[in-house]
């Protein structure tokens, strides 16, 4: 049985009366690389920032660990790892003098620096190197270092793409998506940029104007597919489907189109069609995206 990292149930949060969050409720489970999506303003960082007690929330819940309410206690912390908008550093000192004074503040390990810099791929950077001299990627990858130097069983990450190039947002990829296996560390991780997130996530809720739209599995989304067809005489077509409580989603001269099919669904329309001599030259799926269903969910396309 998978246990439960992160639960969080009708999460809510006003600032002056505007409504940022608004019954929230998400979980994220052991293992997972759970891709939260939303515009900018939808309350991803809010979400997140709640959780890590950056933010008190008006009202909900939100339990840690299958033990831990966050109200009553911060003992949770210390299992979690954190980058939250742009990683924070002393620019004047090395990436090692930065990790060692949140491995004092900590009390975790030594050798932890060793590890987390080369699970980043920061063990070949010159020691003596000032972290101001360091490009954007490689500042990323050190702000997710100092978040996993406690090997934490929750690691949770703001936008870790922002502003890299396409070499540095597959390093940060590549990264993120070793880190339930290798490492055992869960991840939850806000992203806008949607091909990335369907690249690494097994699981994803898109939030849209402080409320969660959809939450589950991208198989789930894979599923929802779109049916277009055409034959001979669509209206007749379309007439038969409706008589069998098939939904169209859309008609026209040319063809008609359903949503939602799954296999056995088309086949079952394929044949409801050919056996009431209805010509079907043309039935193929259109395979939903992630894209097309965050569109979907966030402008009504």
């Amino acid at each position: 049985m998978t246990n439960n990292i992160l639960e969080i149930n009708n999460l809510s949060k006003s600032f002056q009366g505007n409504r940022v969050l608004q019954d929230v409720s998400l979980t994220v489970r052991e293992g997972d690389i759970y891709g939260l999506l939303g515009k900018n303003g939808a309350g991803k960082s809010t979400t997140m920032k709640t959780v890590l007690k950056l933010i008190k929330s008006d009202g909900g819940t939100i339990k840690l660990f299958e033990k831990y309410n966050i109200a009553e206690t911060n003992t949770y912390l210390s299992d979690i790892g954190s980058l939250i908008e742009a990683p924070s550093f002393y620019p004047n000192l090395t990436a090692i003098e930065n990790l060692k004074i949140l491995q004092r503040l900590a009390n975790v390990p030594w050798d932890n620096i060793e590890k987390v810099l080369k699970i980043v791929d920061l063990q070949d950077v010159p020691k003596k190197k000032l972290v101001k001299n360091y490009s954007l990627g490689m500042k990323q990858r050190l702000g997710i270092a100092l978040a996993l130097l406690k090997f934490p069983k929750l690691i949770i990450l703001d936008e870790p793409t922002n502003g890299l190039d396409p070499k540095g947002v597959r390093e940060i990829r590549e990264l993120i998506t070793s880190l339930p296996e290798k490492y055992g560390i869960t991840v939850l991780i806000s992203s806008h940029i949607l091909s990335e997130i369907e690249k690494m996530a097994n699981r994803v809720a898109i939030i849209n104007n402080g409320q969660i739209k959809y939450e589950g599995g991208l198989k789930e989304l894979e599923q929802t597919n779109r049916l277009i067809i055409k034959t001979e005489s669509n209206d007749l077509a379309v007439r038969l489907l409706q008589e069998h409580q098939y939904l169209i989603n859309k008609a026209d001269e040319d063809y008609f189109e359903l949503n939602n099919m799954d296999q056995t669904k088309i086949i079952q329309i394929n044949q409801l069609l050919v056996k009431n001599n209805i010509g079907v030259y043309e039935l193929h799926v259109v395979q939903n995206s992630l894209e097309d269903t965050f569109l979907k969910i966030t402008e009504g396309v």
